[in-house]
């Protein structure tokens, strides 16, 4: 199954090498950018995607902010957020607006797909918004 991926950072460096490491698979597509929440809001709305990767810290609207109104969207994506700081410091806050997952930009390389790949699996891997803490190893 194809998952459809919007990717929402203001750092168009951080949207290229991201869109390049999810090229690399067979199995996802990124179907768009966005470089503000108020974007990236709109493209949930009009695009559908079945997985958002925001930054939590955007300038327009906190990541955690665009996730609890995403969730709310009557067919709201699954979400991950991303961070260049401690994971562990938006850990609560992102779980509580409904994000799926919580990854640091620094491992992005080496977890994102994995992520990815767990919250759209069709496997029962634990309850849904517990998976970023998972997927720790």
């Amino acid at each position: 199954m194809l998952t459809r991926v919007l990717l929402v950072d203001n750092s168009a460096d951080l949207l290229r090498s991201t869109k390049r490491l999810l090229a690399t698979s067979d199995d996802v597509e990124v179907i768009g950018c966005a470089t503000s929440c108020r974007d990236a809001l709109e493209c949930v709305s009009r695009m559908h995607p079945d997985l958002v990767l925001v930054d939590v810290t955007m300038g327009d609207m906190s990541g955690i902010e665009a996730t609890r109104r995403m969730k709310a969207e009557p067919r709201p994506p699954l979400v991950v957020l991303t961070t260049l700081y401690d994971e562990s410091r938006y850990e609560r806050e992102a779980m509580a607006a409904g994000a799926d997952g919580l990854v640091a930009k620094p491992e992005l390389g080496t977890r994102l797909l994995r992520i990815i790949h767990v919250l759209t699996s069709s496997e029962p891997t634990g309850t849904r918004g517990s998976e970023g803490s998972d997927i720790s190893e």
